[in-house]
């Protein structure tokens, strides 16, 4: 345990409680946390990315919540400048930093002793901080805080992490579509295409005929399919996907589907044995991709179409709109013998 001291403030690493001139201050768990890095690395300029994963764990945060810690720490002493902004670089601590490690093995001087109750009675009502916030917050159930975990695992590519939270997650709740999906993304990307096709076919079986949980299987059977080769399975599961995004009007995942359909067509050549039609779709629904008018219908709505540029990548393709089985037999005879 180590308390230190800046100006006329006290700060207690174990326990984060804060005080000034030997009085509580109340400060945020995250901004506690923001102070202790920074008391730890004093006059050291400190980069965005470096407070990202010391405080979040992930560079993938959005900057106003940083700015947001930032300006906490600023007004602890707003007469001083704690913190100097290094333009596109970091942060730096500027105050002198004291350190009193206090250890079981000495006895304690007068002021180990006096900071030691600072810490206990701090405690105390941090402890009945959290206990107020606690009651304000409802406690997720294991399943879901699991398949939380699996998620930030699964972010950060940490594979057997996710793996062994998503099974865990199973165990708790075997009905979980979501958890069943992820988990069959997991063994897509360790190249265990069986079992990640067996996983997706459960979560097919157990989704409604219009489930978007149904579009994400077929998606996913899709990539597993190309992948493998076997490209008129590809081409099918993403056409039906895409049949239930057009009635869920997922547009911006049906986007994502129309580039995926556009990209078999457009890198595959058939050979002669392989021309044959395999009714890659239900003939009778009479559309394949989703129409013009739904298309333009989704590029007016200005901020799902932002929000959609953020989560995909841009893919140039030069394919027109399909919208029957003939004009794709059509596509792929020109693709056949051009």
């Amino acid at each position: 345990m180590a308390i230190y001291q800046f100006l006329d403030f006290t700060f207690c690493a174990t326990t984060f409680a804060l005080t000034q001139s030997g009085k509580e201050k109340p400060i945020r768990p995250k901004t506690a946390q923001a102070l202790l890095y920074f008391l730890q690395h004093p006059k050291t300029l400190i980069t965005k990315q470096q407070l990202f994963n010391a405080l979040w764990r992930s560079e993938d945060v959005q900057d106003y919540r940083l700015f947001q810690v930032i300006s906490e720490l600023r007004k602890l002493a707003p007469e001083q400048q704690l913190i100097r902004t290094q333009p596109n670089a970091g942060y730096i601590w500027q105050t002198e930093v004291a350190i009193k490690p206090v250890t079981s093995k000495k006895p304690f001087n007068t002021f180990a002793l006096a900071a030691s109750m600072i810490c206990v009675v701090s405690t105390i009502g941090l402890t009945l901080f959290n206990f107020e916030q606690t009651q304000q917050k409802q406690v997720m159930l294991p399943a879901l805080s699991s398949y939380s975990n699996a998620v930030v695992a699964f972010q950060e590519a940490n594979y057997d992490d996710a793996e062994k939270w998503l099974t865990f997650t199973l165990k708790e709740n075997p009905d979980s579509i979501d958890a069943q999906l992820l988990l069959a993304e997991v063994k897509y990307q360790q190249n265990e295409h069986n079992s990640a096709n067996s996983l997706a076919f459960t979560a097919l079986n157990n989704a409604s005929e219009t489930s978007y949980y149904r579009a994400q299987a077929l998606d996913l059977l899709s990539r597993i399919a190309l992948e493998t080769n076997q490209i008129d399975k590809a081409l099918n599961f993403a056409v039906k996907g895409k049949q239930v995004m057009n009635r869920e009007l997922a547009t911006c995942s049906a986007h994502v589907v129309d580039k995926r359909i556009a990209f078999i067509i457009e890198n595959t050549k058939y050979t002669e044995q392989n021309n044959a039609l395999e009714n890659p779709i239900n003939t009778t629904s009479g559309k394949m991709l989703v129409s013009s008018n739904q298309v333009n219908s989704s590029q007016k709505q200005v901020p799902v179409s932002q929000l959609c540029q953020q989560l995909t990548q841009p893919v140039t393709s030069t394919i027109e709109c399909i919208t029957t089985p003939e004009q794709l037999l059509l596509f792929r005879e020109k693709q056949l013998y051009s």
